[in-house]
């Protein structure tokens, strides 16, 4: 008798675990990617107010700003979610359909988080708070990014990163880590490339 009770309790957690896969993570991944279009948007308007008001930081923005590693930490970041929107749809086609795609993107996801997304978003975040509360001209060329950048832009940039870090690994227990190969490799490509910029 109680073993018929234990498994009408394990199947209900299942169906459980099944419902919030297929609810909660879709929805938390697409308001994220939404989350990162309007974050962009208001990051692109006021690169481009900056540039307007000073023609000398087109200098120090030659190659479109790479060399910031904000931003590689932001694309990384924005890739690796919108990975996410993609794999959650193709949970809604059969099994046998995009098999290679399903398994790339698995791929993606597994080699980009742990090595370098969460890595990326933890150090930037510490680097960039410790920076500018020890002096805010610091990090800025010539202190006009004060100006055009507000406060609550550079929480997002720098803050709230962590935060959907955090609760990525929180709603997705199921995380898959690389290799150790794969692990030190593609760290080593992104710092490498950055170094280069």
């Amino acid at each position: 008798m109680a073993s018929y009770f234990l498994s009408k309790l394990s199947k209900s957690e299942n169906a459980r675990d099944l419902k919030f896969k297929t609810m909660v993570l879709p929805l938390f991944h697409s308001s994220v990617v939404l989350y990162f279009v309007w974050l962009d948007y208001h990051a692109l308007t006021a690169v481009y107010t900056l540039l307007c008001r000073h023609r000398v930081i087109l200098q120090s923005l030659y190659v479109l700003g790479l060399q910031y590693f904000t931003l590689w930490g932001q694309f990384l970041q924005q890739l690796y979610f919108v990975s996410c929107v993609l794999k959650d749809v193709l949970l809604y086609t059969p099994d046998k359909k995009l098999p290679r795609t399903k398994r790339c993107l698995n791929y993606l996801r597994g080699a980009l988080f742990p090595s370098v997304v969460f890595p990326i978003s933890v150090v930037m975040s510490i680097n960039f708070w410790c920076f500018y509360n020890i002096d805010p001209t610091l990090w800025e060329d010539l202190g006009a990014f004060r100006d055009v950048i507000p406060l609550w832009l550079n929480h997002a940039l720098h803050t709230n990163i962590v935060v959907l870090c955090v609760l990525e690994v929180a709603l997705n227990p199921q995380l898959r880590y690389p290799d150790r190969k794969t692990g030190l490799l593609v760290p080593a490509t992104i710092i490498l490339l950055y170094a280069t910029t």
